[in-house]
């Protein structure tokens, strides 16, 4: 533990007990939420609707905008919340309540529900991990003591 960086030992928290805890045991997953936006790359929107982006664009009622760019990558802007079919991420699974890109999510979706901020944590007053006395939020708490960050809880609309 002590060996890892902050933002390392959030990537091991994220993928050893928040991701955990969203699978088995959150009842309304962020991903099978309704009015949500994905800022997703070329890569991603391809896996998630087996499509090129234009055939996204064209050939499908969810409302996607490009023209984001990041880092000299063109990003995509999916808004689920226009969707009638399907108002949740694309990439989620409702069958399996998985990620169909899981080794390539979007960076908003593996930094979800912290954010690291110099010495604050900002963390989701959506999140279900973060409202309960879970053992993901447990062992959070047990990081920002360790680093002796400051944790803030960001009230989302």
């Amino acid at each position: 533990m002590f060996g890892m960086g902050i933002e390392d030992e959030l990537e091991d928290w994220q993928k050893n007990y928040l991701s955990p805890f969203c699978l088995k045991k959150c009842a309304e997953s962020c991903c099978n939420r309704e009015k949500t936006r994905v800022l997703m790359d070329e890569n991603q929107l391809r896996e998630a609707y087996g499509m090129n982006s234009m055939e996204v664009i064209l050939d499908t009622d969810e409302h996607v905008m490009a023209g984001t760019y990041k880092k000299g990558i063109r990003m995509y802007w999916v808004a689920t919340y226009q969707s009638r079919k399907k108002p949740y991420c694309p990439a989620y699974n409702p069958k399996t309540k998985e990620c169909k890109i899981e080794n390539n999510k979007p960076e908003m979706c593996k930094s979800y529900p912290v954010h690291l901020e110099g010495k604050v944590i900002e963390l989701s007053s959506k999140c279900h991990a973060a409202k309960t006395n879970s053992t993901a939020k447990k062992k959070l708490i047990e990081i920002i003591q360790i680093y002796s960050l400051q944790l803030h809880r960001h009230k989302t609309k």
